[in-house]
């Protein structure tokens, strides 16, 4: 099933930046949803969904930011016992194609569902 939610509306969301890296995890409400193709939306709801991650221009790409930014991202979901789920989505002007992003979330515990990816938290 496709769904899709403005995640604005969500009230739980937490903002994380390190050296021109940033993201955000927005918690998942049962009113919301995302553009994400999800066989049971019920499975994602009360968990976080993971903002796109950018790297401000002028800042290095490539340094480890990101994967500390990650790193932050991960350890606030795992301090509220909540998954993290994420849509890896490589641009074209990325530092990574889309196989090398995969690999890097993969690096960091997400695995891949049917539509999105999720670390399960411990």
């Amino acid at each position: 099933m496709k769904i899709y939610v403005n995640l604005a509306n969500s009230s739980d969301f937490k903002y994380f930046y390190k050296d021109g890296v940033s993201c955000s995890v927005r918690l998942i409400h049962d009113d919301d949803a995302l553009d994400l193709d999800v066989d049971n939306p019920e499975s994602i709801t009360g968990h976080y969904i993971l903002g796109d991650m950018g790297v401000k221009s002028g800042y290095p790409a490539g340094q480890g930011a990101g994967t500390d930014v990650l790193k932050q991202a991960i350890a606030y979901a795992d301090s509220k016992n909540k998954h993290l789920i994420v849509h890896p989505y490589a641009r074209d002007s990325g530092l990574m194609n889309q196989e090398q992003l995969e690999q890097w979330y993969s690096k960091h515990g997400f695995v891949e569902e049917i539509g999105y990816w999720i670390r399960y938290s411990k």
